[in-house]
């Protein structure tokens, strides 16, 4: 038995009536209607505070109030006179009492809009005009308007009109037309009236008809011509003519080959029909001509006629006209009869760039890489030759195909003597295009070592480490390097090319430490075989002489190893000098060793 306390029965009630019946004991969630929750302790519904546990859907400018099975929400503050309540975002927004038009600003005032209110502002009227109910007008016509006459103001609505008009009430008798006086606008005369087109006689007193053709006071277009009419005249075309399909205006030349009569008429004498300005004629077409014995036409052949063949080199006959030809090495000029050279090497570039222009669009032009040389164009054609220090590869299947000419193979006379002796020769050391006559000679006590590309100067006292007096390096390298110009032109200081390494023995804990030391010695132009070449290259303007920033000296991690790089393009012929000093420990032994980097840049990529 459940026992209910009489000062909540009718709470309790409500409660209660809010609950459904559900024979489901544990579907507690279905016993309430929204806004209810099941209490298991009394076994009722109860009310849920959306206010207290956040399930309401109140804006954050509106307060929560809850209700027994719902809510409320109630702004906290008024909006204030001058404001109302913006529904989508509950904020206040000012109201416009001049754009509304509930301000009680007199017609002499302006309203002007503020935030929450409106002021009235007096009108003020520019000097020569005054307030007319709200409006500022002037008080007189200005002195265009007095002077034209015709003009007068009316202080009422203070503004400028014009004036009567004294015919207005029609005052001439119905043969005759009021005519305003162009000397005093408020007076008129009488005239007898004639229709448009007449003019009065005053012979005989009649309105007789104009002849606007004869007196040319017409106004028909060109290809047009004037007929008189009974008060009036026409413009009509004249034969071979007809009017434009828009405007009905203005006359056009007739295509009589369009009619099928005309087309008929031609092809009965074998002949087409061909349209001239406001007329045509029967005739052969262009590169034909008559035949009267076959009575047909038929072509012309323009390469037979001297007159007619305006060919330069080969004329070529077609079907009713004919087409000039080039012989090989020309192409055909603009006019289409002419030939001019073709510069078949205009397209070749000694740095592999494609040059651009109309000649490039004929079929006689080499391909850019036919000439592997220096390209020279002739009348008509072209040959190929290779610059000075290389040759034709003649065992290659490429044509025309330079490949560099080592002057220092079987040649023991090609290099002078050397300035310390005159009885060795300086040392030819072979380059890509070129050679260099080296006139190194080791000092006392060094071995004399070499090899394609370089020289070495070995101390020989393998006992004793120390030095003796005047030497100063346990090694001396001489390093020989050919650099082609495309070699090094995708560098741009965040990329490197390798060129030499130095690699010494480590310690840990940076004992007996390594040290190297890269400097620029010398920079110099080489003598240019072809300076015309220099407007192919594609930056010409970056052209300079190396500098330290170009070259670049890294060191492993263990600070043992140093490798030369280049990091900036190089551009040529120049001749590069670089020095590297190194000092530490190999297999044991201290050393000291200078290496010295010649870089030719040369004056031409690979071919």
């Amino acid at each position: 038995m459940m026992i209910i306390d009489n000062q909540n029965d009718q709470l309790k009630s409500k409660l209660i009536r809010n609950s459904t019946i559900d024979n489901n004991e544990n579907n507690d969630y279905n016993k309430c209607s929204i806004g209810f929750q099941w209490d298991h302790l009394e076994n009722i519904c109860k009310d849920l505070n959306e206010c207290q546990i956040g399930t309401h859907t109140c804006h954050e400018a509106l307060r929560c109030d809850n209700t027994i099975g719902s809510f409320l929400c109630v702004r906290v503050q008024d909006c204030g006179t001058g404001y109302t309540i913006n529904a989508d975002t509950y904020e206040c927004d000012d109201i416009d009492e001049c754009k509304l038009n509930i301000h009680h600003c007199g017609s002499d005032y302006r309203c002007r809009n503020t935030q929450g209110s409106f002021k009235c502002d007096r009108i003020r009227c520019p000097q020569g005009q005054v307030l007319v109910n709200g409006f500022c007008r002037r008080t007189n016509c200005d002195q265009q308007q007095q002077s034209s006459n015709m003009m007068i103001f009316n202080y009422e609505l203070g503004i400028c009109q014009p004036k009567k008009d004294p015919c207005s009430n029609n005052p001439c008798l119905p043969t005759e037309r009021c005519l305003i006086n162009p000397n005093d606008a408020d007076k008129f005369e009488c005239v007898l009236h004639c229709s448009p087109g007449y003019r009065f006689n005053q012979k005989t007193m009649l309105c007789e008809d104009i002849d606007e053709c004869f007196e040319q006071i017409d106004q028909c277009e060109l290809n047009q011509q004037c007929k008189n009419m009974d008060g009036y005249y026409q413009c009509e075309c004249k034969l071979g003519y007809e009017f434009d399909q828009q405007q009905r205006r203005y006359c056009v030349d007739t295509n009589e080959c369009l009619r099928p009569d005309i087309i008929n008429e031609c092809l009965k004498q074998s002949k087409i029909c061909l349209n001239t300005i406001g007329s045509y004629r029967c005739d052969c077409p262009n590169g034909y001509q008559w035949n009267s014995t076959i009575e047909k036409c038929q072509d012309i052949n323009e390469c037979l006629k001297f007159e007619l063949n305006h060919c330069e080199h080969l004329c070529h006959n077609t079907i009713g006209n004919y087409e000039c030809k080039c012989f090989d090495g020309y192409r055909l000029m603009a006019n289409k009869q002419n030939c001019t050279d073709i510069d078949e090497c205009f397209d070749w570039n000694p740095f592999g760039q494609s040059q651009s222009n109309s000649q490039s669009s004929s079929s006689s032009k080499i391909d850019s890489k036919k000439c592997h040389g220096i390209c020279r164009n002739q009348i008509g054609s072209y040959r190929c030759e290779c610059p000075k220090g290389f040759q034709f590869d003649n065992h290659s299947n490429i044509d025309n195909h330079c490949i560099d000419l080592n002057e220092c193979d079987n040649n023991e006379t090609i290099c002078p003597y050397s300035l310390a002796s005159t009885t060795t020769r300086k040392h030819c050391i072979n380059l890509y295009g070129s050679y260099e006559c080296a006139d190194i000679q080791c000092p006392f006590g060094y071995e004399f070592r070499r090899t394609k590309q370089s020289i070495q100067c070995i101390w020989l006292d393998k006992q004793r480490n120390h030095l003796s007096i005047g030497n100063d390096y346990h090694q001396i390298d001489y390093l020989y390097y050919s650099i082609y110009r495309t070699k090094t032109r995708f560098l741009n200081g965040t990329n490197s090319m390798y060129l030499y390494t130095v690699r010494l023995d480590s310690y840990p804990n940076n004992e007996n430490r390594t040290y190297f030391i890269l400097r620029l010695i010398n920079t110099k132009w080489l003598p240019l075989q072809y300076p015309e070449f220099e407007k192919y290259d594609p930056k010409p303007d970056d052209f300079q002489l190396a500098k330290r920033n170009h070259f670049n000296l890294r060191l492993n991690s263990r600070q043992n190893e140093a490798n030369v790089e280049i990091v900036w393009p190089l551009y040529g012929p120049q001749k590069i000098q670089l020095e590297l000093l190194s000092s530490g420990y190999r297999f044991g032994k201290f050393i000291r060793q200078k290496s010295i980097l010649i870089l030719f840049v040369g004056e031409f990529d690979k071919f």
